[in-house]
């Protein structure tokens, strides 16, 4: 399929326009997810403590990227930057400082649709380039992580970034080709750390280049490439530019880093309901998040760059191969998955493209356009009940309001879910504690000990409890039969607040429940969230 040049700008454009509209509607929806209040509390906590993290597991980028847009709104509204106005302007208003911070991501996702429209046309064409834009403005699983406040679409636009440039690299060999190239893999790192691995696309490039350049420079001179070094140097400066105390505090942050991996490597946090990780990205994540076609096309055009093993597909696989081989050990959100997104998007318009082509009948180009629109079809349906559902009211919020108008204001009330999954009613309406599980004991944010029976709770003069369907998600993560027996006998159900369409998962921060997605009818008018039970210990008037 050839494209004219004329038309090419036109056509992206549109692709663009639609990436955005995809992304930016129901973005305004309340404090549901773990990983932004993360995000939240890192930007507030640099702010008071000279840009030290409280925590770097999730990296410094995006938090330190945060501080700067709210400090720069602050400054253009008027008011002093300073942390002490900073948190109580965030308190004040946490709506518009959410919707700053997700806005962040938001660019940086509707980037990466042009992004990925540069490399596929500096890789192979301007054809693939548009169809590749195309794919991933409308994958689902890129649009929904994209209403979020958190790291993996900042880090797959940088990566993505990188790969252009070493696509430059393997053109040209400037050295500004090199310096960007490592920059962005430092920023994509300080993002998200698995980014690391875009590494090797640099390597890649720099070895393609001397390959063809063998007849004419010696491999000392190829290995100590001044344009090389520069490049592995502005990596490295670059990471620990965006976070300093990686240097200025290295034990913590080693520290940090060695409890990371060792989670990374020893949990399997979604449960693959007895398949192995990387089966699992394959037959859930990935297959219900791009759609089985577009899936299937995918992986053929990564099977078919392997065959062909042109210089250009090493640079289009030297970063997705390795991350899917580390994909497929510990923690499986789907989230990990997106860096591999615009590959994916690349390898399936090439090969479709390289397939039209060989047809070479004049049906071939609107074969393909209908077969692209086709793939592209169970995504659509899934972003546009999934937008429409985030505008919908949800049962925390419901909850939460009932609370406040219910409960005495000196009562006690523990609420499970972690501030997040279950609701969060004002301060002033009650003495309320919030918790992982009410059958888990937490400190500092880990697991200490079972809590076996509810009569706990009882000894602690606790007079309500609330209990949210989606921590206990699955049969294997239920509360044990004693708890639950010592739950009913000690406390009695006073009210129930249950969804429209009950999905088994949080799909938010945890796992999307695709069976339920697929009840959701936009236009349908529906109550979000998880399944919310109020209970009063009995015995109380």
């Amino acid at each position: 399929m050839k494209i004219r040049f004329s038309r090419a700008p036109i056509l992206l454009a549109l692709i663009l326009i639609g990436a955005f509209g995809a992304r930016v509607y129901g973005i305004n929806f309340p404090r549901y997810h773990w990983d932004e209040n993360l995000n939240f509390d890192s930007a507030l906590y640099a702010a008071r403590h000279a840009l030290a993290l409280g925590s770097y597991v999730h990296g410094s980028f995006f938090p330190y990227l945060i501080l700067t847009v709210w400090t720069t709104w602050l400054m253009l509204n008027g008011a002093p930057p300073g942390a002490l106005d900073l948190n109580a302007e965030f308190a004040r208003d946490f709506a518009t400082f959410a919707l700053l911070a997700r806005a962040i991501i938001l660019v940086a996702s509707v980037a990466t649709v042009g992004v990925t429209y540069l490399l596929g046309a500096r890789l192979y064409s301007r054809a693939v380039g548009l169809l590749a834009a195309f794919f991933l403005a409308f994958t689902f699983l890129h649009v929904s992580e994209s209403h979020y406040a958190r790291s993996h679409v900042l880090s797959a636009f940088w990566m993505t970034s990188a790969v252009y440039w070493c696509a430059r690299v393997l053109d040209t060999g400037r050295a500004r080709d090199y310096v960007c190239a490592g920059i962005c893999i430092g920023l994509a790192t300080a993002a998200q750390y698995s980014a690391v691995l875009g590494m090797f696309a640099l390597v890649s490039a720099h070895l393609a280049r001397g390959w063809n350049l063998h007849a004419t420079i010696h491999w000392r001179a190829w290995l100590l490439d001044r344009a090389f070094l520069l490049g592995l140097n502005c990596a490295a400066l670059t990471f620990f530019s965006v976070t300093p105390y990686a240097l200025l505090n290295f034990p913590y942050f080693a520290g940090e880093m060695k409890w990371f991996l060792t989670e990374v490597v020893s949990h399997t946090w979604v449960d693959p309901e007895g398949q192995p990780v990387f089966l699992f990205y394959l037959t859930e994540h990935l297959r219900n998040g791009m759609g089985l076609g577009f899936e299937i096309v995918a992986f053929a055009g990564l099977i078919y760059a392997l065959y062909r093993h042109q210089t250009r597909d090493w640079i289009l696989l030297a970063f997705p191969l390795p991350l899917l081989l580390a994909l497929a050990k510990g923690e499986n959100f789907a989230r990990y998955a997106l860096p591999l997104l615009p590959f994916f998007a690349i390898a399936a318009a090439r090969v479709l493209n390289d397939g039209a082509q060989f047809a070479r009948a004049r049906w071939a180009t609107g074969a393909l356009i209908a077969f692209a629109l086709a793939l592209m079809l169970p995504s659509a349906r899934n972003i546009a009940r999934y937008d429409f559902w985030l505008t919908q009211p949800d049962t925390r919020a419901v909850a939460a309001q009932w609370i406040a108008t219910n409960i005495p204001r000196d009562a006690r009330i523990v609420i499970e879910g972690a501030g997040v999954l279950g609701p969060t009613p004002p301060a002033a309406s009650a003495r309320v504690e919030t918790v992982f599980r009410l059958d888990e004991s937490h400190e500092g944010g880990m697991f200490v000990r079972q809590v076996a029976r509810a009569q706990t709770f009882i000894e602690r003069e606790v007079e309500y409890l609330v209990t949210v369907s989606w921590m206990q998600r699955a049969d294997q993560a239920s509360y044990s039969a004693e708890f639950q027996r010592s739950l009913v006998e000690a406390y009695a159900p006073i009210v129930e607040f249950a969804p429209t369409i009950e999905f088994r998962f949080d799909p938010y921060a945890w796992r999307m429940d695709y069976a339920a997605l697929e009840q959701i009818v936009p236009g349908t008018p529906g109550m979000g969230g998880p399944r919310v039970t109020i209970y009063r210990r009995r015995g109380m008037p």
